[in-house]
């Protein structure tokens, strides 16, 4: 569900998009990884800072280290003592999947390959019609619409990823949300997500999903802490634009989504780290790091187990570790 936000009296930088849901304002920060440094002023009304950033359940410090863009953004959280919250994959989970080797096979190689036969049947749809008469018989014609429409179906992938490197790393800088080729690309990514099943990846869809997921719980939770419904940042790569559709899905069917995707791995990828910041009287910055559980997927693994034997050993095998530590 979404609602029209209420007009801001500041200009909204170019990189930010904003979205409501029930739960919570967002303002979703595009960012282009290693490429400038993001402004203090895209976390204005901010309330929390939501990272994208493999190692979501890890210790974070090195990552933001390596992220000049994380620095500023960092800087603002300390002084304005807002949370600051890691929702994707720990890293372990990255390491395992092979994830940038999936990157190079997916976001590359099957594009291409689906954007190459798509050109071929555009082609030979062209081809067709210039072959024949002026007078195009009813049988002809159908099949110039199904050469046409194959060649724009398969082409949906390729044109979406040559509209995000037009819009972000050709630029190199965060995109403009406002430029018509980063709204083409969002749109294409919306319909090639819809179409294109096969394309679906941990890398970029399933982060999604898990990204969003964590950042609607972690709504729920301000919102009872404050008292209102909170204004949260959510930073991510450009690439990331789905998870504004994501964010807006049935919690059930994104959850679902995630127990296919990743399994019992899941079971330890339920959690998010969030860090409160402190800077002593004599400049000291400290920090205390807390482990919050989504109860959503908490709750959808529980139910799956019962017909997924992995998942539910998994769940007694943290079970057991938790209770050992004395956490149960």
């Amino acid at each position: 569900m979404s609602f029209e936000r209420a007009p801001q009296q500041e200009p909204v930088p170019e990189n930010v998009a904003e979205l409501e849901t029930e739960n919570a304002h967002y303002d979703i920060i595009y960012d282009v990884h290693g490429v400038g440094e993001v402004k203090e002023d895209a976390f204005r009304n901010s309330d929390a800072i939501i990272f994208e950033g493999i190692g979501g359940v890890d210790f974070p410090g090195a990552y933001v280290e390596k992220e000049p863009s994380f620095r500023e953004v960092i800087l603002h959280a300390i002084k304005e003592k807002k949370p600051v919250y890691f929702v994707d994959l720990s890293f372990g989970l990255h390491q395992e999947l092979g994830l940038d080797e999936e990157k190079l096979l997916t976001h590359f190689t099957l594009p291409i390959l689906e954007g190459l036969a798509g050109l071929v049947f555009t082609v030979s749809a062209v081809t067709d019609v210039l072959k024949r008469n002026p007078e195009m018989s009813r049988r002809s014609f159908l099949k110039f619409l199904g050469k046409g429409a194959a060649g724009a179906y398969l082409s949906l992938p390729a044109l979406r990823e040559v509209t995000g490197y037009v819009s972000t790393d050709f630029a190199e800088k965060p995109p403009d949300e406002s430029d018509p080729v980063r709204q083409a690309h969002k749109l294409l990514r919306k319909v090639s997500d819809a179409t294109h099943p096969e394309d679906r990846t941990v890398l970029i869809h399933t982060r999604n999903d898990l990204m969003a997921q964590k950042s609607e719980t972690i709504a729920r939770a301000l919102r009872a802490e404050l008292g209102n419904k909170p204004n949260l940042g959510i930073m991510v790569g450009a690439n990331h634009s789905g998870i504004e559709n994501v964010l807006q899905d049935d919690e059930r069917e994104r959850v679902e989504r995630l127990i296919d995707d990743l399994g019992k791995d899941l079971v330890y990828e339920r959690y998010i780290t969030r860090i409160d910041f402190e800077e002593t009287k004599n400049g000291e910055i400290k920090f205390r790091s807390t482990l919050l559980e989504d109860p959503a997927i908490k709750a959808g693994l529980e139910e799956r187990a019962l017909k997924d034997p992995e998942i539910k050993a998994e769940l007694e095998l943290q079970r057991k570790i938790l209770e050992s530590m004395g956490r149960e």
